[in-house]
């Protein structure tokens, strides 16, 4: 609830955002479906359950908007998050035809993504809950 842990539900008012997320540095390649599960079934699965049980599925009224959002989540929240990026991280294959830019340009491999350089936070998938 508002970038801090909850521990008193009672304590949450109408004007508060609450936020579900997994801590662990692998749950964003099990929510992209590296992992072998499905892409986006998680925390979407997570949203949408929360959708059909607090009446936000087509209806034209609900008392909760449900999201899925990636964030960065900052120190203080849970001794393991951020996560910081090792390092080691090299682009991707560039695909051999002149649609890459990469092939173009004669090179092999795709530019590392500035995102995922070593020492930069991770982002985390969560749900976003506010009250309409």
């Amino acid at each position: 609830m508002n970038r801090a842990i909850v521990t008193n539900f009672d304590g949450i008012g109408p004007e508060d955002e609450v936020i579900i997320t997994n801590f662990q540095p692998y749950i964003r390649k099990a929510e992209s479906g590296v992992l072998g599960t499905k892409r986006f079934a998680i925390f979407d699965g997570t949203k949408r359950a929360l959708a059909r049980a607090f009446g936000n599925e087509g209806r034209n009224s609900s008392a909760f908007s449900f999201e899925t959002r990636w964030l960065e989540l900052g120190s203080g929240l849970h001794p393991d998050i951020p996560y910081i990026l090792k390092g080691g991280t090299v682009g991707g294959v560039a695909a051999t035809n002149r649609r890459s830019s990469a092939f173009r340009a004669g090179r092999t491999t795709l530019a590392p993504r500035r995102d995922r350089q070593t020492g930069m936070p991770i982002t985390y998938p969560s749900v976003v809950i506010n009250q309409v």
